[in-house]
Formats: C-alpha cells, sequence, structure tokens
C-alpha cells in the first residue's frame, strides 16, 4: 500500500539522450578502470579533457583517484 501511494506521488522520471550518452560514458569509464591495472587520464586543458575529468569524479562521488596526465600539444585551434 505505501508503494502505490509512493508511485503516485512520484512522476516517472524522464530520461534525455544526454542522460543516456553520460551513462553509456560512465559504464565505459568503468571498464576500463576495472581492466587495467595503471591507467591516467590524459589532459590538455581542453573542453573534451575536462568532460572526462567531471566524468570521473561523478564516477567516483566526488573525488578523482585516477592520476592526470598533462600533454602539452603547443596546437592552438581557434
Amino acid at each position: 500500500m505505501y508503494r502505490t501511494a509512493l508511485i503516485k506521488i512520484m512522476p516517472p522520471v524522464e530520461r534525455t539522450d544526454l542522460d543516456q550518452i553520460e551513462n553509456q560514458s560512465i559504464f565505459i569509464f568503468r571498464e576500463a578502470y576495472h581492466a587495467f591495472k595503471n591507467i591516467a587520464m590524459p589532459w590538455s586543458m581542453g573542453k573534451d579533457s575536462n568532460v572526462l575529468i567531471w566524468l570521473a569524479r561523478k564516477f567516483f562521488l566526488g573525488q578523482n583517484p585516477v592520476p592526470l596526465l598533462h600533454i602539452d600539444t603547443t596546437s592552438e585551434f581557434p
């Protein structure tokens, strides 16, 4: 009875395409973390690298135990 009342109160959560992509990315991150002994994340201070760090922090609940490997390509894109 309690569960039925709770289901009526809480509306269903709608997942967006972005939620699905984020979940797939976290799944890939989890698989890589468990498959390799020594893992590092490349970081070039770009948007893609920062998204990778954001996903890692989300997966590891606010902390990032994976070392970062800074790569300075000296290439500037407008």
